[in-house]
């Protein structure tokens, strides 16, 4: 039985840009399915113009957010207060708002990441809606990663999971990569323990690889009309927050920004330059921007580098230091390229780099990441973007054939031969638990271990140690 109606969650950018293109590939394959988007802001990015990504839906939907609030070093009694006085409130309006929306029966519910706390709430939402199947596209930005590599942040997933016992629907824990002497470092990875949605994938940038891992499918960054104008001429630098970066040191690492700037001018002189701001507080912006020597760009905000790229089809370069928006553009036909390799390890940490060389090496595009400055400026790097719309397409239309989007002729006549398989690989689901119970699910002692039979041995061990002295 074919679904009566398709919605989508959105809140971070990277969310509505991928909403849009799966709506887009839906109207492609089923186009009598009802469209509608809920959605959210989140700070960075409130009042941003998203117009041009609200096109191909029936409804948008707009309500409250809910945060985590400062969330790293929380679990104690400070984060608690804020917790209980501020954290919950937020949490319990956006859920109540939620419990009004109508969801029609048999119908689909699409969420990507699935890791902020709005996401998490719209997905209890629909766990408790017999109407409404839930399909969650979850991130994994480096799908190869080990506890090797990475060490377990337990404050931080004992601060996460008071929230998601509550308003989620899965525990999740998060990963700090692993450095020497426990050096302090931005670079993490979230993982569910529990199933959060009937159906959950893991997403893949589809300029990584050409073939998809098991559990996993593509991004949906999905154009297929070729929108990019042939003689494009604006080169876009995308901008980051580099201050929160420990692993950055600020002052050599902006004096050879500054020097790659330049270089981006002699390269692309006569061509219309754009500098776009990352999502932050301005007064972060604002220093950003003065340490850096813009002279030649235009310096613009209050747009997301996914919904830029969808409106100023005269883009055709892109660069960023390791901005993962160069992912999403790069997908969208935009030839683009890392710079942190360009840095001496006085700059930007190498342990920091093999992370980023990890988490951004493509397979059908190596020279995104450039690594001589010779190379670069010779033109040797000019690569010409490879479409990835087909593979992107083939993997979405059998997700949507395995939750019931699509029926089997429908599938049969896209003639797709990709291959994906759904997520099933978790602990027990999330479900209402004692304060003993949930204290020991959030922090992780298995249920095999008795904790009255180590306080029973532990009382009677002097007993018997009497016993056997005398």
């Amino acid at each position: 039985m074919s679904k009566s109606a398709a919605y989508f969650f959105a809140q971070q950018p990277k969310d509505f840009a991928m909403c849009a293109g799966l709506a887009e590939i839906i109207r492609e394959v089923k186009p009598e399915i009802p469209l509608h988007l809920i959605c959210s802001d989140e700070p960075n990015s409130a009042g941003y113009q998203w117009d041009t990504l609200l096109d191909p839906y029936d409804s948008v939907h707009w309500i409250k957010r809910a945060l985590h609030g400062a969330w790293r070093g929380r679990f104690n009694l400070r984060g608690f207060l804020w917790v209980f006085t501020r954290g919950f409130v937020a949490a319990r309006k956006v859920r109540s708002e939620m419990r009004e929306l109508h969801f029609e029966p048999n119908s689909i519910a699409f969420v990507f990441s699935g890791f902020s706390l709005n996401t998490s709430i719209f997905l209890r939402r629909l766990r408790n809606d017999p109407n409404v199947t839930s399909v969650l596209i979850a991130e994994q930005i480096d799908s190869d990663a080990t506890l090797n590599d990475f060490v377990l942040g337990y404050g931080e997933s004992l601060y996460f999971n008071l929230f998601q016992h509550f308003f989620g629907t899965a525990y999740y824990d998060v990963f700090w990569m692993r450095t020497p002497t426990s050096k302090t470092t931005a670079q993490r990875e979230y993982r569910f323990r529990n199933k959060p949605a009937d159906y959950t994938f893991m997403g893949e940038h589809s300029l990584y690889k050409r073939k998809l891992q098991p559990t996993q499918t593509y991004w949906t960054n999905y154009v297929r009309r070729s929108f990019r104008l042939r003689d494009a001429q604006t080169v876009i630098v995308f901008g980051q927050i580099f201050e929160w970066v420990p692993l950055v040191d600020l002052e050599p690492f902006y004096r050879r920004f500054n020097e790659l700037l330049s270089l981006i001018r002699t390269k692309h002189k006569g061509q219309r330059l754009v500098y776009l701001g990352h999502p932050g507080q301005p007064d972060e912006l604002d220093r950003e921007i003065q340490r850096l020597d813009l002279e030649g760009f235009e310096v613009m905000s209050d747009i997301s580098s996914e919904a830029i790229v969808y409106q100023d089809t005269s883009i055709g370069v892109a660069y960023g230091v390791f901005s993962r928006a160069l992912l999403t553009t790069a997908s969208l036909g935009i030839r683009t390229h890392f710079l942190y390799n360009l840095f001496s390890d006085d700059s930007i940490n190498e342990l920091l780099k093999n992370r980023l060389d990890r988490c951004f090496e493509s397979e059908v595009h190596p020279d995104m990441r450039l690594t001589s400055v010779e190379r670069w400026m010779n033109g040797e790097t000019d690569y010409i973007p490879e479409s990835s719309a087909d593979r992107v397409r083939d993997a979405t239309i059998k997700v949507l054939e395995i939750v019931g989007i699509l029926d089997y002729e429908e599938i049969k006549v896209a003639d797709t031969t990709i291959d994906v398989i759904p997520e099933e690989r978790w602990m027990r689901p999330l479900r209402p638990l004692s304060l003993i119970r949930l204290i020991r699910a959030v922090i992780g002692i298995p249920s095999t271990y008795s904790v009255r039979n180590k306080i029973s041995r532990l009382i009677t061990t002097p007993i018997r140690l009497i016993r056997r002295i005398f």
